[in-house]
C-alpha cells in the first residue's frame, strides 16, 4: 500500500522552529531524520540524472551508459581539482557523490541531517513558495531492509554493491547511503544521500511505496510560503547558514554576496512601496 506524506504551510518562523524539534533526533553520529530543502515546492523528488535524461525514452541499459560516459568524463580532469583522498575508486556511489557536488548529474539524491540547511535550500530563490522534506530515516532503512534483504548484505561489498548498481534489471528499492569521505561541502552541508539500484527511478516514487503507512508522519513535507522567504534568510543569516558557509570558497561568497543584494533589494523596494501608499 503507498504512502503519501504529509503536507502543511508553515505559518512562520516559530512555526518552523517548533515543528522540527518536535522529531526524535536518535543518535548525535547519524540522527533518525533526513532533510531535504526545494526552493520550488512543486518539484518532485528527482535526481539530477533523470531530470538531464527524462523526455529521450530511454532504456536503462543505454541510461546506464551515459551514466558510465560521464562518469569517465569527469574523472578526465578532476583529478586536477579534487584532493587526493577523493580520489576516484572502486566505490560508485561515493565516485557520483564527488561529481554530484560540482555541478554533473548523478542518480544520487542529496538530503542533510540539519532542517535549517534543508530550510537554506528552501528559501534561497525568493520567488514562489519553497519546501522543506522529511523523511525518517530509520523508518525507511527498515522498510527497504525487510522488502530488499539483498541490498542488506551487499552494503558492505562494494563488488557485490555494484554488480547490483549496474544491472538494468536492477530492484526498485531506495535506501540512504553516506560517504566514510566527505568533501568540504559534504562535511558543511551535513549531507546523505538516497540512491536506488535501479538508474532511471523516481525517488519519490519509490519512498511511497516503501514506507509502510503503519509507520504515521515518516514522511512529511512543510511548504514554506513565499512572503515568510525574506524573513527566514535573514533568520538563517544570523545561524551563520549562508551560501559562504555551505559552500566553502570563493564561489560561496559569491554566492553569499549574492543573497544580500537580493534581501536588500527586497527591503529597499518594501520600503519604497511604503512610501509611495503615505503619500497618497
Amino acid at each position: 500500500m503507498v504512502t503519501r506524506p504529509r503536507e502543511r504551510r508553515i505559518r512562520g518562523w516559530e512555526d518552523f522552529v517548533q515543528t522540527v524539534s518536535r522529531f526524535e533526533q536518535g543518535s548525535p553520529f547519524t540522527g533518525r531524520w533526513a532533510y531535504r530543502g526545494h526552493a520550488d515546492a512543486t518539484w518532485a523528488l528527482e535526481t539530477s540524472l533523470m531530470r538531464a535524461l527524462e523526455g529521450h525514452r530511454l532504456t536503462a541499459a543505454q541510461a546506464l551508459e551515459i551514466e558510465r560516459s560521464a562518469m569517465l568524463e569527469f574523472q578526465k580532469q578532476a583529478h586536477l581539482y579534487v584532493p587526493p583522498r577523493m580520489a576516484f575508486g572502486d566505490d560508485a556511489a561515493g565516485n557520483w557523490a564527488v561529481m554530484q557536488h560540482y555541478g554533473a548529474p548523478t542518480r544520487l539524491l542529496d538530503w542533510t541531517r540539519s532542517p535549517y540547511v534543508a530550510l537554506y535550500f528552501a528559501v534561497i530563490h525568493l520567488a514562489g513558495d519553497g519546501a522543506v522534506w522529511l523523511l525518517d530515516a530509520h523508518a525507511l532503512q527498515e522498510a527497504t531492509r525487510r522488502r530488499y534483504p539483498r541490498l542488506v548484505t551487499c552494503a558492505d561489498d562494494r563488488e557485490a554493491r555494484a554488480h547490483i548498481l549496474l544491472d538494468p534489471d536492477a530492484p526498485a528499492a531506495v535506501y540512504l547511503t553516506d560517504l566514510h569521505v566527505q568533501t568540504d561541502r559534504m562535511a558543511a552541508q551535513q549531507l546523505l544521500f538516497t540512491l536506488s539500484p535501479r538508474i532511471l527511478a523516481d525517488h519519490g516514487e519509490l519512498i511511497a511505496r516503501t514506507l509502510d503507512r503503519a509507520v504515521v508522519g515518516a514522511w512529511q513535507k512543510l511548504v514554506v510560503p513565499e512572503a515568510l522567504k525574506p524573513d527566514f534568510m535573514r533568520r538563517l543569516r544570523t545561524m551563520n547558514i549562508t551560501a559562504r558557509t555551505l559552500f566553502p570558497g570563493l564561489d560561496g561568497v559569491g554566492r553569499s554576496i549574492g543573497e544580500l543584494v537580493r534581501l536588500e533589494a527586497g527591503r529597499r523596494g518594501r520600503a519604497g512601496s511604503m512610501t509611495r501608499l503615505a503619500s497618497l
